[in-house]
């Protein structure tokens, strides 16, 4: 929700897309799940080397990894925006698709990946209640220039 209302001029509808990654792994790789790289070195497939060597399939314990298709994955906690937002990422190979049109070919793809249009919200009185919640702009975006736009915003400085 703070993503689709952060810098939001109120002249288009906001939307936001909800993804189940476990349901999209389970497509991709027969995994129900979302993978942690740290612990699955067959995920290097995915990576901007081994994808300019084109598409590849390993078989490991059971598993079928395809570079061709999205898979999604826990980050490495590494970096102080990605810890913050508590994120997963879709990590995308050869296969040139958008997401949208690839979980259109599913059986049910509206319980992997919606779009939900926010027609009519009052951005105002949405961005008030998610700062009550916690979700504020310096915690998603931790760093001093992202503290002051929030000060801004808050005491409309």
């Amino acid at each position: 929700m703070f993503f689709a209302l952060d810098g939001w001029d109120g002249d288009t509808t906001p939307c936001v897309w909800l993804v189940r990654p476990d349901l999209l792994n389970e497509r991709s790789i027969s995994w129900r799940g979302v993978i942690t790289p740290e612990q699955n070195p067959q995920l290097n497939i995915w990576l901007p080397r081994s994808i300019k060597n084109g598409r590849q399939r390993i078989n490991s314990e059971n598993y079928w990894y395809d570079n061709g298709l999205p898979v999604a994955i826990y980050p490495r906690r590494q970096n102080a925006r990605v810890i913050a937002q508590q994120g997963t990422f879709t990590v995308h190979g050869t296969e040139r698709r958008g997401l949208d049109d690839w979980v259109l070919s599913f059986e049910h793809p509206h319980q992997v990946l919606h779009r939900v249009d926010l027609e009519g919200i009052d951005g105002d009185v949405v961005t008030a209640q998610l700062r009550a919640l916690g979700v504020k702009r310096h915690f998603i975006y931790p760093d001093i220039d992202n503290y002051v736009k929030h000060l801004r915003q808050v005491f409309g400085w």
